[in-house]
């Protein structure tokens, strides 16, 4: 999934994502609002997730989403990792503090970094 309130990163990080070998392709959303909903969604609640998550956006910011996501997914395969624009120090240590954050990464997402990504055990799976 990208959740992210850009169109612009949204395709972009679309692009990358299918250039780069997921195993299937990603599910969209500018909201976390609207995410965070199709996540608790019965059909949906079985499902393994790999998150990439703006923390900048109105209505609910990526901060807020991983608290809800946090209370409302106990025990399921959910990983998320911070693609944002933020290069404040605080930020990343705040986001890599977060038990369903694997990494952190700055905007725009690059072939290099989903590279990185590739090489954590616990994401293969979501990688052909």
């Amino acid at each position: 999934m990208i959740i992210d309130d850009d169109d612009t990163a949204l395709f972009l990080h679309e692009t990358i994502l299918g250039d780069c070998g997921t195993t299937r392709l990603p599910e969209s959303f500018n909201s976390a609002q609207s995410a965070l909903e199709y996540l608790n969604r019965a059909e949906n609640q079985a499902a393994q997730y790999l998150i990439l998550l703006d923390i900048n956006m109105p209505v609910m910011n990526g901060w807020e989403f991983l608290d809800a996501l946090e209370t409302a997914t106990a025990n399921r395969n959910i990983q998320v990792v911070m693609v944002t624009s933020s290069i404040e120090e605080r930020d990343k240590k705040r986001a890599l503090s977060k038990n369903l954050v694997t990494d952190f990464l700055i905007k725009p997402l690059t072939e290099q970094q989903l590279g990185v990504l590739k090489q954590y055990e616990h994401l293969q799976p979501f990688f052909e």
